[in-house]
């Protein structure tokens, strides 16, 4: 039998500075990287086990994601920009996006609780939209943004609307009644929704 030959990890500072290159966000994503087959032979797979006694920190300090007692999380308008970047369409999206492993550690799994005091006003807010169409199972865009999107189609009239909403190619997160979705939400008549005139 031929010796097994004994793998020489780089020091601590050395496969810190490694791993603080591949700008991780998260322990989850630390994993996935290293089932990926990409990780160097000379940086540890459990860099807790091998650098324990000599300089190890914590993963926070790993991969650079700054801890206090907890992860320090973005800004509330900060995370919730980049929650609605994700598209999700309902609360329990949000819940399978949280136990899917992909959200970053500096995204709070409880925004309701850590932003409570920094703009939280509901999940329609975080995500993005504003109403479930539980027919179709989907939700609507915000007000606003559903609003530039109509504009930006240059419809003239309500009855143009009309026709428009009844063609077939309508996004299923514009309501086709938009009364009744944005009514209390901003809603000022179809003349402004077009802005016609």
């Amino acid at each position: 039998m031929g010796n097994l030959k004994k793998v020489e990890f780089k020091d601590y500072e050395a496969s810190r500075e490694f791993a603080l290159g591949l700008q991780l966000n998260s322990v989850a994503e630390w994993r996935d990287y290293k089932k990926s087959g990409k990780r160097p032979d000379d940086i540890p797979a459990k860099p807790e086990r091998v650098y324990l006694k000599v300089g190890w920190k914590g993963f926070g300090d790993w991969l650079g994601i700054r801890k206090t007692n907890k992860f320090e999380f973005k800004s509330f308008l900060e995370a919730r920009e980049f929650v609605r970047e994700l598209d999700l369409r309902s609360e329990q999206d949000w819940k399978d996006f949280k136990q899917s492993g992909k959200k970053p550690a500096n995204i709070p799994a409880k925004p309701e609780k850590v932003y409570k005091e920094q703009g939280w006003s509901g999940y329609m807010d975080w995500l993005g939209y504003s109403k479930v169409n539980r027919n179709s199972n989907h939700a609507f865009k915000e007000f606003k943004e559903a609003r530039e999107f109509v504009r930006n189609l240059g419809l003239s009239t309500e009855d143009k609307w009309r026709d428009y909403k009844r063609s077939g190619i309508k996004p299923a997160d514009i309501p086709a009644k938009p009364e009744n979705v944005y009514k209390g939400k901003g809603w000022k008549g179809f003349r402004d929704w077009l802005n016609a005139g």
